[in-house]
């Protein structure tokens, strides 16, 4: 794990701790896909587990630039719920794009709004599947 990951990761607890929950936990079930906004959980059922976006970290190219590399979104989700809680840090583009947790496989899918230049920083919300685990 680089210093940037665990930095990113840090943040994004402390950033989740202070924003608290912004709605209540919606339900998904297993082989669905659910949007969550930053500070957002979601319960999956059957079972106990949650899972909630701690944060985004979205360095993708914008859409209406020309870049020399397509950049990635980073995103870190807080586990409760079945053993140990734990962190995890997936990516849209590179290596883990997807993650085991309590029986359950959860994969990131998209992220929006894509990003653009000529657009102030919106929130970001992740599109995130639930599966059996694989």
């Amino acid at each position: 794990m680089n210093i940037r990951t665990i930095v990113a990761m840090a943040a994004a607890v402390s950033i989740a701790a202070c924003a608290g929950i912004t709605s209540a936990p919606r339900d998904v079930t297993v082989g669905q896909s659910v949007e969550l906004g930053v500070g957002e959980t979601a319960n999956v059922t059957p079972g106990s587990v949650r899972v909630q976006l701690a944060n985004v970290n979205d360095s993708r190219c914008p859409s209406d630039v020309v870049c020399v590399s397509a950049g990635d979104a980073m995103i870190i989700l807080a586990f409760s719920g079945s053993g140990a809680d734990r962190i995890d840090t997936l990516y849209l583009v590179k290596p883990p794009k997807s993650v085991t947790y309590g029986g359950y496989r959860f994969e990131a899918v998209d992220v929006q709004p894509y990003p653009k230049t000529s657009q102030q920083q919106a929130s970001k919300t992740l599109v995130l599947k639930v599966s059996g685990q694989q």
